[in-house]
């Protein structure tokens, strides 16, 4: 599912082609003797009784206990956790990191990354809390006033669409689709901003409850959220290529290690809800008793799809952590740790100093 990722990185992919355990084939044909590109034997120049092996030349904690592998060779094992060396290789050097293309401005990106995803996801909060202050007033019978918490969504709706910015060119070598598509998804995003201010601070401001109470003189509503899903939908889907070929510069992610968000899933979530606000306004215009399953139908379409679009951002922000933090912090290519030979007598590997 990555291959379009690493298409759009550039043409030295062909050099990687031998997929994510290309570091520890190559440090495997080392050790044997064997170029690791020819798979032809190389002239054995070694004393005789003693193996050669590469050494760590950097600073890598060991992926079990924390320790410096500093200096130790491959074929060693971690001293205070035995740990094969090898496993904190595998773990922590990115076979494609020598391909991904640099990221001029880390930070900016990486905080604009954030930002849109929990900006976003602080909008959805915001508009939660709208609704179950609808629910209390009418079960307490009670005033309550969510004017502050329509105005923090749309602020937090203006700030998740700059921090999306950053996803129209995040690095160079980008094709022009992906370009484009995320002008696209930066585009529905500044309209649905502004359909979020028409809806929850200038209309329902003047109007009664939007759930709890008769949905009939609501239809400019139901629209109104129709056209703010379909702009939501259409942000999502221009964004996501641009936030995979980011999500590929993380291992994690790329080799499935940890769960991530699916932003078609995202998009689902608001058909479901879009198919509620459909039954509602059909509702409108049908029999009392018809009506009324509609409304309900579709009441409990929309929470469900909305709960979903939220739980989805939710895990969009735990990506975008993960990315940034990969984008501030570059992976690790085998030559970056990787350098030097060590002769270990007897084809045994110390687990001390060399």
């Amino acid at each position: 599912m990555w291959a379009a990722e690493y298409r759009v990185i550039g043409p030295a992919r062909a050099a990687s082609n031998n997929g994510p355990f290309r570091c520890c084939r190559e440090l495997a044909a080392e050790d044997s003797g064997v170029n690791p590109f020819s798979g032809q034997p190389e002239p054995d120049v070694r004393a005789p009784g003693a193996e050669v092996a590469s050494r760590l030349k950097g600073d890598m904690p060991c992926v079990q206990c924390g320790y410096n592998l500093r200096s130790l060779s491959v074929l060693d094992v971690c001293p205070e956790c035995a740990t094969p060396v090898r496993a904190t290789v595998l773990a922590v050097v990115d076979p494609y990191a020598h391909v991904l293309r640099p990221i001029r401005w880390r930070r900016a990106t990486a905080a604009g990354l954030v930002l849109w995803s929990a900006a976003a996801l602080g909008a959805a909060i915001a508009t939660w809390v709208q609704r179950g202050g609808d629910v209390y007033a009418a079960l307490m019978d009670a005033q309550i006033s969510v004017h502050p918490w329509t105005v923090l969504g749309t602020v937090l709706a203006g700030l998740s669409v700059i921090g999306s910015l950053v996803l129209i060119r995040p690095h160079a070598g980008l094709p022009a689709r992906v370009t484009l598509a995320a002008v696209f998804g930066v585009a529905c995003a500044v309209v649905a901003a502004i359909a979020y201010w028409r809806l929850h601070v200038r209309f329902d401001a003047t109007h009664t409850r939007p759930f709890v109470e008769s949905p009939f003189g609501k239809e400019p509503r139901i629209l109104m959220r129709l056209v703010m899903g379909g702009l939501l939908a259409g942000a999502v889907l221009g964004l996501r290529p641009s936030a995979r070929v980011l999500a590929a510069r993380s291992l994690v992610l790329r080799m499935g290690r940890a769960d991530r968000q699916t932003m078609l899933g995202m998009a689902g979530a608001l058909a479901v809800a879009a198919v509620g606000d459909c039954l509602r306004l059909l509702g409108l215009h049908t029999e009392s008793s018809i009506a009324s399953i509609c409304n309900t139908v579709g009441i409990m379409l929309i929470a469900v799809g909305s709960m979903l679009f939220t739980v989805g951002l939710s895990g969009l922000v735990v990506d975008c952590i993960r990315i940034a933090r990969i984008i501030m912090h570059p992976p690790v290519a085998l030559g970056d740790v990787v350098g030097g030979e060590v002769a270990l007598r007897d084809g045994a590997g110390g687990g001390g100093d060399h």
